[in-house]
């Protein structure tokens, strides 16, 4: 193995921690201001559950890596060597074992959000979500052939960063979720539209989809190539794939719940039909014509 490219590795290694650890303080601040908004209403506070697994999630991933890459650049750091030997000791394999799944559970755990938003707004309808629904299915069979894959290559004498036959399973799985992000997006702008109510929550889906699917594609071109530098991008996504439905699920809080903004919109919605038929019953301001011997009326008004 060549100089350059273990200093590249060990490189991207140590680098991609320190970028993992700065994404996971913002995903902390997130997570705190998520759980705010969603106290202040009772009937999402179930969402809790959902905004603390995916945060307890990333944060064991990033606790597996940290113990993983203090374990080669501390306690067998004698040479460069043997940093990088460390880094593919088969010792360490519960922890890429951990590192996998956390990571693989969080992906999993974004794309079914988003696929329960476009549930909930289009009334619960399973038809329109059968779609993505398969597409999380698939995507669990690839992952676990793509984690099988992945940790059972020998590090002995395979040096690259996935194993052979786990880029192809991985690209499956990456590209899926990826599938899943935007149609679940899309169905829901379609569903609620550009609703005035509804403008904010729509910008802030987009902008958390956009978020997750620009790490996402990054990371897939990368990794297609099993380039070294994918650790930087698997770093940002790590967090991203948490940071994308707690944005979510702060943006429904902060405004209310989803409950209370559509029974919201639908009272304004039948205050409005009720508005236009009284409306319509009653007299328009118009010109009458004038009978022979009679003022003529505006309204009841007398024409001078």
């Amino acid at each position: 193995m060549d100089g350059p490219y273990i200093y590249q590795a060990l490189d991207g290694y140590l680098n991609a921690l320190f970028l993992e650890s700065l994404m996971h303080g913002i995903f902390t601040a997130l997570t705190i201001s998520a759980i705010v908004n969603i106290l202040k209403h009772k009937h999402l506070r179930v969402m809790i559950h959902l905004v603390l697994v995916l945060y307890i999630i990333a944060t064991i991933h990033l606790g597996a890596r940290w113990y993983w890459v203090r374990q080669a650049f501390i306690v067998h750091g004698t040479t460069r060597e043997a940093i990088f030997s460390s880094f593919l000791d088969e010792r360490y394999r519960c922890i890429w074992i951990i590192s996998g799944l956390s990571a693989s559970l969080n992906i999993v755990i974004a794309d079914c959000v988003l696929i329960w938003r476009a549930w909930a707004i289009w009334d619960r309808n399973w038809k329109i979500t059968t779609v993505p629904i398969i597409g999380i299915v698939l995507e669990i069979v690839f992952d676990g052939l793509f984690l099988s894959q992945d940790l059972s290559h020998s590090s002995r004498v395979q040096y690259t960063n996935w194993g052979p036959s786990s880029i192809k399973w991985g690209l499956g799985y990456f590209i899926l979720s990826l599938l899943t992000t935007f149609l679940c997006t899309s169905l829901i702008i379609y569903r609620i539209g550009y609703n005035d109510k509804y403008l904010n929550i729509i910008e802030m889906l987009v902008e958390s989809a956009a978020l997750y699917s620009v790490s996402m594609i990054v990371f897939i071109v990368l990794f297609a190539r099993d380039d070294p530098r994918n650790v930087y991008a698997q770093a940002v996504m790590n967090s991203i794939t948490g940071i994308a439905p707690t944005l979510i699920v702060k943006r429904v809080a902060a405004k209310g719940g989803l409950l209370d903004e559509k029974a919201d919109m639908t009272m304004r919605r039948s205050e409005k039909r009720l508005s236009n038929a009284t409306t319509m019953r009653e007299p328009s301001l118009e010109f009458y014509p004038a009978r022979s011997g009679a003022p003529s009326r505006l309204s009841g008004a007398t024409i001078v």
